[in-house]
């Protein structure tokens, strides 16, 4: 049964709403306060609310993104406010412009996944954001995928036949990007233990060399070594 909003107190009402925001489906022309106090609480429940002010919208998508769902023909404004409290709201707007695309995966690189066709500034926004949106990109460019890996080195798993530069890029951000790199030469191995001695997991037979560099950059990645040499493990109490 409705609830009609001039029999009810509207302070009782504001406070029913605030405790439970989809009672807002049971007051009968509840008022524009009342309806963003619901979405505030509940962006969701926008759901629920018959020809929501633009005011009510943006309330609603602030709160959460994914409330655009339930706007129809959204302006480019609130498109930019949803996007920007989560990237993925993006795949709920129809024919979105450039500016709303970027603001996007400005907001989280992987929303890239739902755009048709993106531009070369939109796959490296994606990628600056997030180096692991690389892959939900189709054929990058040089310079897409040398981003990507400086953003985050694991990101060259999506990388068929990285070159060099990529590869070291890829393990100087982070030493655990070399499991995804076949045959590393050494120079690859050396800068993946100089960023985390823990790398030398990855390192088929490491020398004694590597086996050093990795206990000079952390002592406990002696415990990743396998057969450590004499050496090594006297390296390793001196520290």
């Amino acid at each position: 049964m409705k609830i009609i909003g001039k029999k009810v107190n509207n302070a009782a009402l504001e406070e029913m709403v605030i405790k439970d925001p989809y009672k807002i489906i049971e007051i009968e022309n509840p008022s524009e306060d009342m309806q963003v106090e619901a979405v505030l609480s509940n962006g969701r429940v926008l759901k629920y609310i018959f020809n929501p002010s633009i005011r009510v919208q943006k309330a609603a998508v602030k709160t959460d993104g994914f409330a655009i769902k339930y706007i129809f023909n959204p302006i480019e404004e609130i498109q930019k406010i949803a996007v920007n409290s989560t990237g993925y709201a993006l795949q709920h707007i129809k024919k979105p412009t450039e500016e709303v695309k970027l603001a996007a995966v400005q907001k989280n690189g992987n929303a890239i996944q739902f755009i048709k066709k993106p531009s070369e500034l939109l796959k490296i926004a994606a990628v600056q954001q997030n180096g692991l949106a690389l892959k939900y990109i189709k054929r990058p460019s040089a310079a897409v995928k040398i981003t990507a890996v400086q953003q985050n080195g694991l990101a060259i798993q999506y990388i068929k036949k990285p070159t060099i530069d990529q590869k070291i890029a890829a393990v100087s951000q982070d030493g655990f990007s070399l499991q995804f790199i076949p045959n590393p030469s050494k120079i690859v191995k050396i800068m993946a233990i100089k960023q985390n001695g823990y790398a030398i997991q990855f390192v088929n037979k490491p020398s004694e060399e590597l086996q050093l560099l990795a206990v000079k950059q952390t002592m406990y990645a002696v415990k990743a070594i396998k057969n450590p040499t004499k050496k090594v493990q006297d390296a390793v109490r001196g520290l």
